[in-house]
């Protein structure tokens, strides 16, 4: 996904092995503007659930959307096992 982090700062997921000592994969998640994840979890199937809010245009979503002052909350699952992301603005 995301390699470089957005000037104004982006939310990030990263995985870490249970005993700490191995980086499983870590992303950026975000468009042009900021972003900020406000919860993530941990599905059994190992879909990563996260939440936030975004003032990015670009964020990685099928359909943009924006409300009346720009910012708009964010549910997204990422499956990493696949690499399919489904994003939703709220």
């Amino acid at each position: 996904f995301d390699t470089t982090e957005s000037p104004s700062g982006d939310a990030f997921v990263t995985l870490i092995s249970d005993n700490g000592s191995k980086l499983i994969y870590s992303t950026f998640l975000g468009g042009n503007s900021l972003e900020e994840s406000l919860g993530i979890a941990l599905s059994d199937n190992e879909s990563i659930y996260i939440t936030g809010w975004t003032d990015s245009e670009d964020f990685p979503t099928k359909k943009v959307e924006f409300g009346n002052n720009g910012t708009e909350s964010f549910h997204t699952i990422w499956t990493h096992k696949t690499g399919v992301l489904t994003a939703k603005r709220m």
